[in-house]
């Protein structure tokens, strides 16, 4: 009996002691869960309760920002953890509310972009039909009805089971009907439409009215001075029709108005031009390699491919900012796409670093760019201009450019691109990195008024990604992936400055 006592005792300690165990490891992983990315989230979010339960702080735009701050400390702090997924989405919609209390545009583009920023850069999907939805509001609300549709249908095809489909559904259904509405002849934009066509007709007959009531013909400013000394040749037929008439001519009548072409058709098939600017040339050699290749004659060569394989595959219009060993400075290449009215612009770079070791691929759009990394490569590829303007003012710049719309369009460039350059390389390289989609204060991209983005290819420091680098299949396999990037991403969105 007392062995039998003794048996249930032991076995009652050892089952004791199991459950103890199993609920210890069972908790363990709530307990490693409350890292320090959650306790910085827990922060933010403590102060946005605050903020939410204030009337006071809520009429303050500093308050507002404050916590957006708190917030993108998070996501600047630990990139990749869920904390920083969830963070992200919170900026996007302190954002989306202050536009209610500021009724400023800045900040609806700024949900925009941080919503967008969400749904390109992180894999988890639970917020991903929330993000897509609510920038489909916000298109809504602009009256952008086209861009809004875009993102409801993003929310149908991705995910038909997300808690966003019906709402979806119901969104498409009324934009579709705007839409048509709008492309109806007896539609208020119709007409407007109308009399903007009619608008050149009305200032000719303001013209012949004046015209009349001098009784001479309108002066044209040439121009320039071989245009004048045309206009003051007796030969030129411009020279008969200022000289004044005679009595027994009557009045002048001014020659009947050219009618405009409409030219609405025109401009919705106009062809897409790309900028491709391979990065420096001529005495600014950029990187070299272990084995002396050197980054300005490669990024010419990739460059002169993705021409190439734009313009025969894709019918696209593409121009370089150098198109051979020339120097050109920093200042000077942003300016070059805003005078040719470029739809895109598109820097190529090979990478370098102090570690032999570092590898692997990269895209940036213009942005703070707060790691150590972005800093790097930014310091690297600015060169001395970075150093010719006070940090301060430096900052002040870009925060006025993170806020233009055009910033959203070339995260989602970046995006596309990024994607293409990783999955056709590991075809070929299984270990290439994808080191993903980055913000960085490129000057390059800081005087372009249309979506921009910086690639680095590779890292010429690096031994294998060099000897990549000099291996024309894997040149061709870059150039086809950044071409198809930008087609896929002027194709299915398309530039929306």
């Amino acid at each position: 009996m007392r062995k039998d006592s003794r048996r249930k005792k032991l076995l009652n300690f050892f089952l004791t002691f199991i459950f103890i165990w199993m609920g210890a490891f069972a908790f363990f992983p709530a307990l490693c869960s409350a890292g320090p990315a959650d306790r910085l989230y827990s922060v933010a979010k403590k102060s946005f309760y605050q903020l939410k339960g204030s009337p006071q702080k809520m009429s303050r735009r500093d308050q507002w920002l404050g916590v957006a701050k708190k917030f993108l400390k998070v996501y600047r702090s630990y990139p990749k953890s869920h904390s920083a997924y969830k963070a992200i989405f919170t900026v996007g919609k302190l954002y989306e509310d202050l536009y209610e209390i500021s009724r400023s545009s800045k900040d609806l583009n700024q949900a925009l972009g941080y919503y967008g920023k969400l749904v390109q850069e992180f894999d988890w999907a639970q917020l991903k039909d929330d993000a897509l939805y609510r920038r489909g509001e916000i298109y809504f609300k602009k009256n952008h009805y086209a861009l809004a549709k875009r993102e409801f249908e993003k929310i149908v095809r991705h995910f038909p089971k997300g808690d966003q489909i019906a709402l979806a559904q119901k969104r498409l259904t009324q934009t579709a009907s705007l839409l048509s509405r709008a492309k109806s002849p007896g539609s208020a934009q119709a007409k407007h439409r109308k009399k903007i066509v009619k608008a050149p007709q009305k200032t000719v007959s303001k013209a012949k009215h004046t015209q009349k009531k001098l009784s001479l013909p309108p002066a044209k400013k040439p121009a320039n001075a071989l245009a004048l000394l045309e206009q003051l040749s007796p030969a030129s037929p411009k020279y008969k029709e200022t000289k004044k008439p005679s009595p027994s001519q009557g009045k002048v009548k001014a020659p009947p108005a050219k009618k405009n072409p409409v030219k609405t058709q025109t401009a919705e098939k106009k062809i897409p031009l790309v900028i491709l600017d391979p990065g420096h040339g001529g005495k600014d050699f950029g990187a070299k390699g272990l084995h002396g290749t050197l980054e300005k004659t490669l990024n010419l060569k990739i460059s002169k491919k993705v021409k190439r394989i734009l313009e025969d595959k894709y019918k696209l219009r593409v121009n370089l900012t150098r198109s051979d060993d020339t120097f050109i400075p920093l200042k000077e290449r942003g300016p070059i796409a805003n005078r040719m009215k470029a739809d895109l612009f598109v820097s190529i770079h090979a990478n370098a670093a102090k570690r032999k070791a570092a590898h692997g691929i990269e895209t940036y759009y213009l942005g703070r760019g707060l790691s150590k990394q972005a800093k790097e490569t930014a310091a690297r590829e600015n060169g001395d201009l970075v150093y010719s303007i006070p940090d301060d003012q430096t900052q002040q710049i870009l925060a006025d450019l993170i806020s233009n719309n055009k910033m959203n369009d070339s995260s989602r460039l970046a995006g596309r691109v990024q994607r293409y350059l990783y999955q056709k390389a590991k075809k070929r390289y299984r270990k290439v990195k994808n080191l993903g989609v980055k913000e960085g204060p490129f000057w390059v991209l800081h005087d372009t008024n249309m979506p921009s983005i910086l690639i680095e290819v590779g890292f010429v420091t690096n031994a294998k990604e060099e000897a990549r680098l000099k291996d024309e299949i894997y040149l061709n396999l870059l150039a086809e992936a950044v071409a198809s990037g930008i087609s896929d991403f002027l194709r299915e969105n398309g530039p929306t400055i």
